[in-house]
């Protein structure tokens, strides 16, 4: 056997194994022998390439997952309820609050007789007040003054006072009226002073 004879079967022997070694590290695909390699017959082996796989294990790409659904951290609550604007309602005035002197309390009395107010009328006076009105008999007392306000209320409602005369002391005062309407007439009040407020303790009127 001549040395190229040598050579020739060496090649055939070494060349398939450094294919398959070569193509398998570079990750292109791979080689593989078919038939039967026999020095005696280099020529009868063939080859065929094999594919790489399509996705090697490991590299698919993951399933993406149901979107995130985006909420407000915050309910869009008002923190006061909706309405319209209410208007605040002016206080109704009082008769305590015009008996601070002797004046405003005599005022304060024709004033409640012209709205008809007997519960008014009968505040303005001391709990034990006299009233000597012309052609009533005299009332003394909060359930009597009720009795002879309510009769009288319609003929005296419509006074319109005119004051003549305010004399004011430390606890007393006196206070002198007159007033015109239907029938002209003559008022005198004799008033206490009771806390930090004015009563009528004595009341008389008659006619001008």
């Amino acid at each position: 056997m001549t040395i190229f004879q040598r050579r020739a079967y060496l090649l055939a022997a070494v060349f398939p194994a450094v294919l398959v070694t070569g193509c398998a590290a570079s990750g292109n695909g791979s080689m593989r022998a078919v038939g039967n390699v026999s020095a005696a017959s280099p020529s009868t082996t063939t080859y065929q390439y094999m594919s790489p796989p399509v996705s090697p294990p490991g590299t698919e790409p993951e399933t993406p997952g149901e979107p995130y659904e985006s909420a407000s951290p915050y309910e869009s609550e008002s923190p006061y309820e909706s309405g319209s604007p209410t208007g605040t309602a002016s206080p109704s005035p009082t008769t305590t609050a015009v008996q601070t002197t002797p004046k405003g309390t005599v005022q304060g009395f024709f004033d409640a007789l012209k709205a008809g107010s007997v519960d008014q009328v009968v505040n303005a006076f001391a709990s034990d007040g006299v009233a000597a009105v012309a052609g009533e008999p005299t009332a003394q007392g909060t359930q009597a003054l009720r009795t002879v306000f309510k009769s009288k209320m319609s003929s005296m409602k419509s006074a319109t006072p005119t004051f003549d005369e305010t004399i004011t002391g430390s606890d007393l005062a006196f206070v002198r009226t007159s007033t015109s309407n239907a029938e002209k007439g003559r008022q005198f009040f004799i008033l206490k002073k009771s806390g930090s407020d004015w009563k009528i303790a004595r009341f008389m009127n008659n006619k001008a």
